[in-house]
């Protein structure tokens, strides 16, 4: 089974892959070198990384989860290759006529791997991401010490990156939410991509590895975050999520599959107004995302927390 890119979608391959062993087939797992944290702990007969693929052995079957020019180039000569089918033509179609009726339907993402594989009858729930702590990434969590002790105490994860403009939040909405979970006894953690910068403890933000981000969301109550890779990871990991969409929707097949999981987002005309997000809004004002204000998001929030309160003794007034 292969996925090289991208995080998310390298996420939302681990539940198929949990369910394949689970009934007992012996199954590998072809992925790029910084995403191999993400199936460590399956019981996996191995993981394999692009330089590994031509010294493995033929296979009965070979899942192309990836299906593009490089994952057909990386895994021809493997043996029988299934590849998914990407349904981009239909989230074009989407943008191009919005949600109108004839819609195509787009089956969530895990639905479509396990397609790709040879699995039907199942709901998209069934193959929900499934992630493991490992000994590595709780050493690599507590690198960031400041952090690590926070995540001791009653804790939201903040994670306001997005590979587009156009589904980022504005970050001054996720500082007052932070100060609204403040005045509530709660802490905010902001996990941002490592760049090289350091931690910035006073400001709660801390910049890990996967592998450390894995170690630390894991401790976390909630996390809320933009249409992205580390919601999946906080699937994987049972971590509830609030996620906040912006130009993309989910009728493309990338929405959060835990039972606590929210989605916030605005019935708009315009949206969704690209495939995979927007770069910039056509239509200048970015209502998609603008129009949702910190204090509904920490709503939605603190029903979440609540419903968990057992947890957090004292933390929500």
């Amino acid at each position: 089974m292969a996925r090289f890119h991208s995080l998310g979608d390298v996420v939302l391959a681990s539940g198929l892959a949990v369910r394949f062993c689970a009934e007992g087939n012996e199954v590998e797992v072809a992925t790029a070198e910084k995403f191999v944290p993400l199936f460590e702990g399956i019981p996996l007969r191995s993981i394999l990384t692009p330089d590994k693929l031509r010294e493995a052995a033929p296979y009965d079957r070979v899942v192309d989860l990836q299906a593009n020019a490089t994952s057909r180039r990386l895994l021809r000569g493997l043996g029988p290759i299934a590849s998914c089918r990407s349904r981009s033509a239909a989230r074009r179609w989407i943008v191009f006529w919005g949600r109108r009726p004839p819609t195509p339907r787009i089956p969530h993402a895990v639905l479509r791997y396990a397609e790709a594989a040879g699995v039907r009858s199942l709901e998209a729930a069934d193959l929900s991401p499934r992630l493991v702590v490992t000994e590595e990434d709780r050493a690599a969590a507590q690198a960031h010490a400041w952090a690590w002790d926070r995540t001791g105490r009653p804790v939201v994860a903040l994670a306001p990156g997005g590979s587009r403009k156009m589904k980022r939040w504005p970050a001054e909405r996720y500082r007052g939410l932070s100060r609204a979970l403040a005045s509530e006894g709660w802490e905010s953690l902001v996990f941002l991509e490592p760049d090289g910068t350091p931690d910035r403890p006073e400001e709660g933000i801390v910049r890990a590895s996967l592998r450390a981000m894995k170690g630390l969301l894991a401790r976390c109550a909630c996390l809320v975050t933009n249409d992205s890779g580390v919601m999946h990871v906080a699937v994987g990991l049972g971590v509830p999520v609030v996620a906040i969409f912006g130009s993309t929707v989910r009728e493309f097949g990338f929405a959060p599959l835990g039972e606590r999981d929210r989605v916030i987002e605005r019935d708009l005309a315009c949206r969704p107004c690209a495939p995979h997000g927007a770069r910039f809004c056509w239509l200048g004002g970015g209502d998609c995302l603008r129009s949702i204000g910190a204090q509904e998001v920490h709503a939605v929030v603190r029903e979440i927390l609540k419903e968990d309160a057992s947890r957090w003794t004292g933390a929500i007034r």
